[in-house]
């Protein structure tokens, strides 16, 4: 049997004209009382398989986020996850199965994460990761070519835009300027400046070079150029990006700035995102997410429905509908 990889089941969803990222995110406090009042194992272990029963027909993607699960560590909530992915691999052997963990650190830490990521929790197809450690330390991750790590650029909270949104320029690069100066002692001064006081233009682009030349972008724009690039991170073809749901004009320039990697698009449902094409030009690449709005039904849609299960079917059914019309597929 072929080896399972991310980038080949996005892509034959993408085929069927799915998209849709069902989150599986268990906060016990607001699933259905019928379902008892307590967590165990067993019974967060049910709620999520019935999600995925429930919603497998339109989903795209399933994404645990391991917090859900880990606040339930005690009564075996990691188990349960654990469970679930394997149940789901199992199941449905055609839809992948990422984990938002929004994991990144160096070393024998990132060791250790993957073997608890990718040995302890079913071995899912794609995890969510940090990019704020940097290339050299993520090596751990990126060489897994298999497996799927999106990295988050422009998330969907509110406020991501406080550093996300940072204008930042590929045209300026200290480092390469200080590295410019042959004698030591010069690096040593033009560091200690750009430490103290920081520099101004002019002295990072040199003399008889145009200020107004320099374009400025948000820095998600230009991480998101960077770790989906062959150049970059992207050698195996195994990177993409989160680019939230929420932010409708944002969205609209996420594909020229992820080539031609995946797109997780969090936000819709409870938070209200925009289903913007961001498609790549093999009509793939792009799944967008919804968690709490699907499988965490409010009494009166359960009321409406009849039961657990018609009004997360409707849900789901519903954001698939929503995704479709918004690509011009329905």
């Amino acid at each position: 049997m072929a080896e399972r990889n991310f980038i080949d089941l996005i892509d034959g969803q993408a085929a069927q004209g799915h998209h849709l990222s069902v989150g599986v995110d268990i906060d016990w406090a607001r699933v259905p009382e019928e379902f008892g009042s307590e967590p165990t194992e067993q019974g967060l272990f049910e709620y999520g398989r019935m999600v995925m029963d429930t919603t497998a027909h339109v989903a795209a993607m399933f994404k645990p986020n391991r917090e859900f699960s880990a606040a339930y560590m005690r009564v075996g909530g990691l188990n349960a996850l654990a469970r679930l992915v394997e149940y789901s691999r199992i199941t449905y052997p055609d839809i992948p199965v990422a984990i938002d963990a929004k994991q990144g650190d160096i070393g024998r830490t990132n060791e250790m994460a993957l073997l608890g990521l990718f040995g302890e929790l079913g071995e899912p197809d794609a995890i969510t990761i940090h990019p704020w450690m940097g290339k050299v330390a993520m090596e751990t991750h990126l060489q897994l070519s298999n497996k799927g790590f999106i990295v988050t650029a422009k998330t969907s909270n509110p406020g991501s835009g406080e550093f996300q949104d940072v204008p930042v320029s590929e045209q300026l690069d200290v480092d390469r300027l200080i590295e410019s100066f042959l004698e030591p002692e010069l690096r040593n001064i033009m560091r200690e400046m750009y430490l103290d006081g920081g520099l101004d233009l002019q002295t990072i682009l040199g003399e008889g070079v145009d200020p107004s030349s320099v374009r400025f972008r948000p820095f998600w724009q230009v991480l998101s150029q960077h770790v989906t690039s062959p150049d970059g991170w992207n050698a195996n073809g195994n990177v993409g990006v989160v680019i939230g749901a929420t932010y409708e004009e944002e969205a609209r320039t996420a594909r020229q700035n992820a080539h031609e990697s995946p797109i997780l698009s969090p936000g819709l449902g409870t938070q209200e995102g925009i289903v913007v094409d961001m498609r790549n030009s093999k009509g793939s690449g792009v799944v967008y997410n919804s968690a709490s709005g699907i499988m965490l039904p409010k009494r009166k849609k359960i009321d409406e429905h009849g039961s657990v299960k018609a009004a997360i079917k409707n849900a789901a059914e519903a954001t698939h509908k929503q995704i479709q019309e918004a690509l011009g597929l329905a």
